[in-house]
């Protein structure tokens, strides 16, 4: 023990003072102190004696090494036995029996191994094996971890069902008793001390001075690295530098980064304040000459080797090839991080990357919330972060997940205004991209790659209360887009990558409708074609009568009356009818008409409350279309289905787009363009106000579609007089302002963008509110006793439909009317808990009461549908897409006219 002692002094003077040994035969003592760690032996060397259950002067044949003899039992089925007694201390590391299949009945077939203090305490099972005939030897057990002092081997079964057993060997692996386990202790108890005084001293120095902790990683490399050439010299295997790598780490490093990473008064960590300043001398460290080169290099090495080296006790893998002994071995720590979960030190670090990740996010929020170009730069400060992450971290999960949930948790502490102005910023920015990628091309392509970039960014939404309303402007904006552009492939690429960011899944809805259009649209062309056969058969059976009638002599007058009366009440039924086919006998090019059907469920009510009124706005040729298609759709809603309800009725809108022909040129338009042109070829001139007046448009609207009609690229001219209000349209005169004669002109209406400080977004946030004032109202009214969520969200629901709730002007701003989800409701009750207002039950996660008072803006309130005694029946909107069917028509005259060609 005193020569222990003296051993374990040297190695702490070598910490100390970093001076080598010289020893004479230091390495040779210090390999005899740790010889067995993992040396085996075999059979006698590990076990006292073997005794058997039956015939004991046939047991020395099990240990004699000649598998051509066998000892054999004699006794009933199921109680035959072999009793090893192991000698003090000795861990056995295999036991396998030896047997062979030319016994047949004799070979065992089941075996069970029990481990005890005594024989008569035999009492833990350690494992069982069925042995297959063809075996010949039988691993028992494997690598134990505890020492047995009597195992036992009962053979349970033999093959065949036979009764007697007979094995033909017992082999016992294990390592020799020796000083190493002795040794190990004191070893790793010398160094914890030595290291934990450390680093209780350099995390003092680091609380003194911040910038001190630019110097760890030189610090803890030199330490490490001279406990590697420690274990190098003089250890003799894996298994002892392992043990002392693993000390080294818990006394030193743990401690250590338990200390960095704990904040201080400020709220401020070392190492976060460490990572901030990284962040910030990015730009600068390109430079590789400049002192920022230099910093950002020294804080990647300590990360590095906080996050990539951290040695646990790993078995080793099977097979893996022998590594040299000797000196010429290198123990390498780096290679033993821990697998599967994060550990402590990894958790720390993931936790200051998190909170510096947080700050730098809503440093930008607060200063550049703002800009015009607020999403692109937002976009290249998140790709900088994940770029950062990768440098410092490596690319692990736990650290891009540290990232999301930073930025996440700066934009949760955005007032609602500010995060409504964000989601709405990133909304316009995808519908521009998504416009963009039309143009085909580099132009297209790049647009492409700004919109992946982005909608990597927008993921993170996914969640957070900020998903609702970027939610509202998202659906605003496709619809816009949907109507004047049409769909395209790239909307559901982007809404199957962003899909977890629309919590009422309504961009999902409206492209399903799209779909549900078509699929009608099919069907009323079949239909089309019946009607049509249809009326030809009334034609043929028509003439077939009208031959009939003319070889017949003429009536009484009375049966002349009677026939004047059924033609009237003829008249009077098929009255409807004659509207359908109003354009069956229309000598020029039929269109082809693509009818929408939009519902208000899904699609923003804002944009589809101007109706049409086909008798009076649209010729002939498309109004029956449309009339067809109206009771087309109201024969395929009078079919009984499972779902009970009030029936759909069809209201027309004036969204859509078409493509009128007007000489050589082909107008791109809007709905409302086209019936402005068409109206145009039965007049010369017709004044603004009138246009307004038919069409019954706000003025805003209409003025948008003459302005486009009217520019450089349009056919009209608008002519201001002092007696008109408005001006007069009037067709452009080519002699007077030459243009194109040829190709397409788009005259569409570009997109309309939203502002999150206006009227709408303040209602919305007045929803939100009153929202919570309910959550909270319902809550404080059970007390301690709280609600189930599921419960709380029904209690809300119904108080929203029954009880107050937004006066009129809040009903018209919000996207969605006076309706109220859910999700809207789990929205603000996640706002609650983020906030403290709301707690869940240890106990019972799913159970939500009332925490602290809080001081919410409660709107003034009155009932969502006064003076209404029931439900109104729910419309569904559907607009019109034109296109031909025939040749089309161009004027040859010098007046041109306007003819609907899709």
């Amino acid at each position: 023990m005193f020569r222990l002692q003296m051993v374990l002094g040297q190695i702490e003077d070598h910490r100390r003072t970093h001076r080598p040994i010289n020893i004479p035969f230091f390495d040779v003592f210090l390999r005899y102190l740790c010889q067995g760690s993992s040396v085996e032996v075999k059979e006698d060397k590990c076990w006292e004696k073997v005794e058997v259950s039956s015939n004991p002067h046939w047991a020395s044949k099990l240990t004699d090494r000649n598998p051509k003899t066998y000892w054999e039992s004699n006794g009933s089925t199921g109680s035959h036995s072999i009793t090893v007694h192991m000698r003090q201390g000795v861990l056995i590391r295999q036991l396998t029996l030896l047997v062979a299949g030319e016994d047949s009945s004799y070979m065992p077939a089941r075996v069970v191994v029990l481990g005890g203090d005594s024989a008569s305490s035999l009492n833990t099972e350690l494992n069982s094996v069925n042995v297959m005939p063809s075996a010949r030897r039988v691993v028992l057990l494997e690598n134990l971890n505890r020492f047995w002092p009597v195992i036992q081997i009962r053979i349970k079964r033999c093959q065949q069902g036979g009764i007697d057993t007979r094995i033909r060997g017992l082999e016992v692996l294990g390592p020799k008793p020796t000083f190493w386990p002795v040794f190990r202790e004191q070893l790793c108890r010398h160094t914890r001390l030595f290291y934990m005084v450390r680093a209780q001293a350099w995390s003092q120095d680091i609380a003194e001075d911040r910038k001190r902790l630019l110097h760890l990683s030189s610090r803890l490399n030199g330490a490490l690295r001279q406990e590697q050439n420690f274990a190098d010299r003089f250890l003799p295997d894996d298994e002892a530098a392992q043990a002392l790598g693993k000390t080294c780490w818990e006394a030193l490093v743990s401690p250590l980064v338990q200390n960095i990473t704990c904040p201080d008064e400020d709220g401020v960590s070392p190492l976060g304040w460490l990572l901030d300043q990284y962040l910030q001398s990015r730009e600068a460290a390109h430079n590789p000459q400049s002192r920022a080169a230099a910093f950002s290099s020294r804080v990647r090495r300590l990360t590095h080797l906080l996050v990539h080296v951290e040695p646990c006790e790993v078995p080793a893998a099977a097979g893996a090839a022998p590594r040299p002994n000797g000196r010429n071995r290198s123990h390498d720590w780096g290679s033993l991080a821990t697998p599967g979960l994060p550990s402590s030190i990894v958790k720390n670090l993931t936790r200051c990357w998190q909170a510096a990740v947080e700050e730098q996010v809503n440093s930008f929020l607060t200063s550049r919330w703002r800009d015009d170009d607020f999403v692109p730069r937002y976009c290249e400060q998140f790709n900088n972060l994940q770029k950062s992450s990768s440098e410092l971290f490596g690319p692990r999960a736990a650290f891009l997940l540290a990232l999301q949930n930073g930025c996440a948790g700066a934009l949760l502490k955005l007032p609602f205004l500010k995060a409504a102005h964000v989601s709405e910023q990133f909304a316009r920015h995808i519908d521009q991209r998504i416009q963009g990628s039309r143009i085909g091309g580099a132009r297209g392509m790049e647009m492409l790659a700004h919109l992946q970039r982005c909608l990597e960014t927008v993921l993170i939404f996914s969640g957070l209360e900020i998903a609702t309303t970027f939610e509202h402007y998202y659906q605003h904006y496709m619809a816009d887009r949907l109507l004047s552009l049409g769909c395209s492939w790239l909307e559901g690429a982007v809404l199957e990558q962003i899909g977890a960011c629309f919590p009422h899944r309504l961009p999902q809805q409206m492209l399903r409708t799209l779909s549900t259009s078509e699929e009608l649209q099919r069907q009323f062309h079949v239909y089309q074609l019946q009607r049509l056969d249809q009326e030809l058969l009334k034609l043929e059976d028509t003439e077939k009568k009208i031959q009939e009638a003319s070889g017949k002599e003429h009536a009484g007058a009375h049966e002349e009356e009677a026939e004047e009366a059924g033609a009237a009440a003829a008249a009077e039924v098929t009255e409807e009818e004659e509207e359908e086919n109003e354009d069956l006998y229309y000598e020029g090019a039929m269109p082809e008409v693509s009818v929408l059907v939009l519902s208000p469920r899904c699609w923003p009510t804002a944009s589809i409350c101007h109706t049409l009124n086909p008798r009076t706005c649209l010729p002939s040729y498309l109004r029956g279309t449309l009339n067809r298609y109206s009771n087309f759709y109201n024969k395929s809603q009078s079919y009984p289905v499972l779902e009970q309800g009030p029936q759909r009725r069809l209201q027309w809108t004036w969204l859509g787009r078409a493509e009128v022909l007007f000489g050589d040129q082909t107008l791109h338009v809007s709905t409302v363009q086209m019936w402005l042109l068409l109206y145009l070829n039965n007049l010369k001139a017709v004044s603004v106000e009138n246009l307004r007046a038919l069409s019954g448009l706000p003025a805003d609207t209409l003025n948008q579609a003459v302005g486009l009609l009217t520019s450089s690229r349009g056919p009209l001219d608008l002519h201001e007089q002092k007696d008109v209000p408005g001006g007069v349209l009037k067709i452009r005169d080519d002699s007077e302002e030459p243009r194109p004669r040829r190709g397409n002109v788009w005259l569409i209406p570009p997109q309309t963008y939203l502002k999150a400080e206006d009227e709408e977004g303040r209602n919305l946030e007045k929803r939100r509110n009153l929202l919570n004032c309910l959550i909270v109202r319902i809550l404080k009214a059970h007390g301690d006793e709280g609600l189930h969520i599921g419960q709380l969200v029904y209690l809300v629901l119904e108080a929203w439909q029954k009880g107050p709730c937004p006066p009129r002007a809040l009903v018209s701003g919000l996207g969605r009317g006076s309706a109220c989800s859910s999700t809207d409701v789990l929205s603000c009750i996640l706002h609650l808990l983020g906030k403290g207002t709301v707690r869940r039950r240890d106990d019972r996660p799913q159970v939500l009461s009332y925490a602290v008072p809080v001081t919410l803006m409660e709107p003034h309130t009155e009932s969502l549908n006064p003076g209404s005694s029931g439900p109104n029946p729910p419309l569904t909107f559907h607009t019109l897409q034109i296109r031909s069917r025939g040749v089309p028509y161009a004027s040859c005259t010098v007046t041109q006219s306007f003819s609907t060609f899709r």
